[in-house]
């Protein structure tokens, strides 16, 4: 990369590799939503932390189409549950999407004298 700097080459592949990662979970995961064609659903209670949840469950085919051409159909299906009127995971059982609640968190060293 002619022309750039150390930090704006870095910068630069940190971007593009964000990108890429952002590109390949949207291509492999497809939220099933109520008005998606075939699309059925149903609700359930569940509990979760011990809490009652309400929960959703959709599921639909999706498939890959080219031209003419359709390939790859799998059945998909997309679960919600919410408690109190938050969403939470249904299968962690923690906030969907807040990963600060699941992940350890990072921590300075302490200066040394």
């Amino acid at each position: 990369m002619a022309g750039l700097s150390r930090m704006e080459e870095r910068l630069a592949r940190v971007l593009a590799i964000t990108a890429l990662a952002a590109f390949l979970s949207s291509a492999t995961f497809a939220e099933v939503k109520e008005t998606d064609p075939g699309a059925t659903c149903k609700t359930s209670t569940e509990t979760i932390q011990g809490k009652q949840a309400s929960c959703k469950s959709c599921t639909a085919t999706k498939c890959e189409t080219s031209g003419n051409t359709i390939s790859n159909c799998r059945t998909e299906t997309t679960k919600t549950c919410t408690i109190e009127g938050r969403v939470v995971d249904p299968n962690v059982g923690g906030l969907k999407g807040n990963l600060l609640n699941r992940a350890p968190m990072m921590q300075m060293a302490p200066k040394s004298n």
